[in-house]
């Protein structure tokens, strides 16, 4: 099962903190038991598909860009977590997007 070993490869590259297996299901929109049990071994069905999803989830991360699900387009990460970042200490950000995006932040799935 070479995509369940990409898979594994991918978890493992990601987890810098608590809690990776439940992100990335989130974020890949899989489910964390299915991640889990192909982690171990236990997945009876091909992975391919979530691996498929795994990888769309994070392609854009690589470029160094995420889709910003309120202005609806791609944003530089660091962008994405300036925002983010000033939310959670509540801080208010000056600029036409950060008025688009201060609502939908706490909700996205990108962080």
């Amino acid at each position: 099962m070479a995509e369940a070993i990409k898979i594994k490869a991918l978890i493992d590259a990601l987890a810098v903190e608590k809690g990776v297996l439940t992100a990335v299901a989130k974020r890949a929109d899989v489910s964390r038991t299915a991640l889990s049990l192909i982690l171990h071994g236990r997945y009876k069905a091909s992975p391919a598909k979530i691996l498929k999803k795994i990888n769309e989830a994070y392609s854009n991360i690589e470029r160094g860009m995420v889709n910003c699900p309120a202005l609806k387009d791609e944003i530089n990460v660091k962008v994405c977590r300036k925002f983010t970042n000033a939310i959670k200490a509540g801080e208010n950000l000056t600029g036409t997007n950060f008025l688009v995006v201060k609502d939908v932040c706490p909700y996205c799935r990108n962080f």
